[in-house]
């Protein structure tokens, strides 16, 4: 009888030390009081505004609603385009501000810092951005050209990008 209390003893010291490891383990992939992981905002740590012209940093975001917000309305592109046209819209458009996309690498050990992936442009009156991949989130070497992409915002977009800009006192 007593070789079995010492059972059921052991038994429930390994289960409550395994339930007590599964909670600890499972708070270590957060980001944040939101409680996005890493893998629900696809790794990526912030956002970086700049004003265009000065390139003046305006605005840090690294909290885990806004990041996952930015991956809901703008953070897949399929419809990336190289026109003629929209290269033409650009050109004549001031660029009024630049967001830095910058992800944690996707190795889940160490405590890398996170690389900027890509920023997007965008220009004043036009819906239309241009997004320029980093050198180094291509993993082999090309022209600018060729990581470069023009699409039409989606007013989702727009919308998105306007909620996040700071507020200025005009």
């Amino acid at each position: 009888m007593k070789q079995r209390n010492n059972r059921n003893s052991v038994r429930m010291a390994v289960m409550a030390f395994s339930i007590a490891a599964g909670m600890l383990l499972s708070g270590c992939g957060l980001t944040g009081e939101e409680g996005y992981t890493r893998e629900e905002l696809e790794n990526l740590a912030r956002i970086e505004i700049y004003e265009a012209e000065s390139g003046t940093l305006l605005k840090t975001i690294e909290d885990g609603e806004t990041l996952y917000r930015y991956l809901q309305s703008c953070g897949e592109h399929t419809d990336l385009v190289f026109e003629a046209e929209q290269r033409e819209a650009m050109e004549s458009a001031a660029e009024s501000y630049r967001f830095a996309v910058y992800r944690y690498p996707a190795s889940k050990f160490g405590d890398k810092e996170p690389e900027k992936i890509y920023t997007t442009m965008l220009y004043q009156d036009t819906g239309i951005a241009k997004l320029v991949a980093e050198e180094g989130s291509v993993k082999v070497s090309l022209p600018e050209e060729w990581v470069t992409f023009y699409y039409e915002m989606s007013e989702e977009e727009q919308a998105f990008y306007e909620s996040i800009l700071p507020k200025t006192d005009t």
